[in-house]
């Protein structure tokens, strides 16, 4: 079976709202990390985006740090967070409409860096954010402009990146 665009970005907010995100790291390694920098990255290749690029990079450097600086600030190995952003999709109005339904939503792969020696703490994980699921043409109607759109699901994404690491 073929799968086409429309159905895909049809598809896809059903899977992200079927993901539950769960902690990725054993709790006595994560008791003892305090995250220091958050570095974001973009793997995407298409240039044309709703918002550009560097401006999504940017809300979810600022969105995931802002979350993740504050838990465990007691915590005794500093560590870099590595946010490779692999997808994302911003809704449009007018393409929800068309389809029936639309949904933002952000892909990412995160690593831990021990900042003092460099090695890698755990595997990489996958931590997604998604804005809710907007069921038929009427969903459309609930789509926020793009800025709007980004800061949902950078915020979605910064407490389940939150949730991977630390745990709830």
């Amino acid at each position: 079976m073929m799968i086409n665009r429309r159905n895909f970005f049809l598809a896809m907010p059903l899977l992200l709202a079927a993901c539950v995100q769960t902690q990725q790291l054993n709790e006595t390694v994560a008791s003892s990390l305090r995250i220091t920098e958050v570095a974001v990255a973009t793997s995407v290749e298409r240039e044309n985006t709703a918002l550009p690029k560097g401006v999504i990079v940017d809300q979810v450097r600022s969105d995931v740090s802002g979350v993740l600086k504050r838990q465990n600030p007691n915590g005794i190995r500093p560590v870099r967070l590595n946010v490779n952003i692999h997808q994302f999709y911003i809704a449009n109005a007018a393409a929800g409409a068309l389809l029936g339904s639309s949904s933002s939503n952000i892909g990412t792969t995160m690593t831990l860096v021990d900042v003092k020696t460099g090695e890698s703490v755990g595997e990489p994980f996958k931590v997604y954010g998604s804005t809710e699921a907007r069921p038929t043409m009427l969903g459309a109607l609930a789509i926020k402009k793009p800025q709007e759109e980004l800061a949902v699901i950078s915020a979605d994404l910064a407490a389940n990146a939150m949730i991977a690491i630390f745990g709830e």
